[in-house]
């Protein structure tokens, strides 16, 4: 179930699994893996590879099934190992077609009122 992470990011944010193929661009090789949280200048990832800051990566996102299917260029701008051996990391995009981000955007805060409605009342 998605909820929003608190942060002090511009873009509105929520945790949300979606699946990721992705290729450094270092060395080519294709990972797949899910997303931990979406944007729309970014997402998270948990991987089974863990990536240097500042690597850049090409990615798959997502299936037009699941309402959200995109393809990007992201830059690492975190990256570290958890207590199960995989890594999460954490990728910028770098520039997207306006139409894209907007659609991300709406994904997003669609995803978050989702959530809203769902959240018990404390009344």
């Amino acid at each position: 179930m998605p909820r929003q992470t608190k942060n002090r990011r511009w873009n509105a944010r929520v945790d949300i699994e979606l699946p990721v193929a992705w290729q450094d661009e270092r060395d080519g090789v294709v990972h797949v893996c899910t997303t931990t949280n979406l944007s729309a200048s970014g997402l998270a990832i948990r991987s089974p590879k863990g990536l240097p800051i500042g690597a850049g990566v090409y990615l798959v996102v997502g299936h037009p099934s699941l309402g959200l299917s995109f393809e990007a260029v992201a830059d690492v701008v975190r990256s570290w190992p958890t207590a199960s051996s995989e890594f999460l990391i954490g990728l910028n995009f770098r520039s997207l077609p306006l139409e894209l981000t907007a659609e991300i955007g709406r994904h997003v805060v669609s995803r978050l009122e989702q959530l809203e409605r769902r959240r018990p009342s404390m009344s």
